[in-house]
């Protein structure tokens, strides 16, 4: 029979401390972005190592929570097939600001659809498809994109899915391993070591 597991919230690097300390089997922690928790302090890189190499020292685990949207209403359907997920979405329509003339609208010119590369889940490769609104300013006719935290300008794969190459290859990886664990090809982590050089 499997011994159940004690798994406590920790918000901080202190409440994470006085968690293990006082017989938490493991903590589960959010860091500074992708987190659902509007007021909890959450932990900056430094704290997370802090706060891991210290549960490790004594023998607990620490989970790291981390939540690309943040309302389920932004999911519109998520299919499975070859150990591959596709996760349809739509943000939550809301005004935004020209990026030319800054005047606020709402009206949107028309929808596109992009395919977006993200970190693997469970095992399988995770691909978005974001139904991108396009508005059109009343005052100047520009027409762009609405801005969103998590896909950078012009490109095909979201920000955590690059800070998760970085981070693999700051840790002297091979640009094939890295390229392997993460499923892109090895010129996409070469374009990426190249673009923070």
């Amino acid at each position: 029979m499997r011994k159940p597991e004690l798994l406590i919230p920790a918000s901080s690097l202190e409440v994470l401390k006085i968690a293990v300390m006082f017989g938490a089997d493991a903590v589960y922690i959010g860091g500074e972005a992708f987190g659902l928790r509007a007021k909890a302090k959450n932990f900056s890189k430094e704290e997370m190592k802090e706060g891991i190499e210290y549960a490790h020292s004594l023998g607990k685990k620490v989970y790291l929570t981390v939540n690309l949207f943040t309302h389920n209403k932004d999911i519109e359907k998520i299919e499975n097939f070859n150990n591959r997920k596709r996760i349809y979405v739509k943000l939550v329509r809301k005004a935004v600001k020209c990026p030319c003339c800054n005047t606020e609208t709402n009206k949107i010119h028309d929808y596109r659809k992009q395919v977006v590369r993200d970190c693997k889940a469970f095992g399988d490769q995770v691909e978005l498809v974001l139904s991108k609104r396009r508005y059109s300013c009343p005052n100047c006719n520009k027409r762009f994109y609405e801005p969103n935290s998590f896909l950078p300008r012009y490109y095909r794969m979201t920000t955590r899915l690059i800070e998760s190459i970085i981070d693999l290859l700051a840790n002297e990886r091979s640009f094939t391993s890295v390229a392997k664990e993460v499923g892109v090809s090895v010129s996409t982590v070469i374009r990426i070591f190249d673009h923070i050089q």
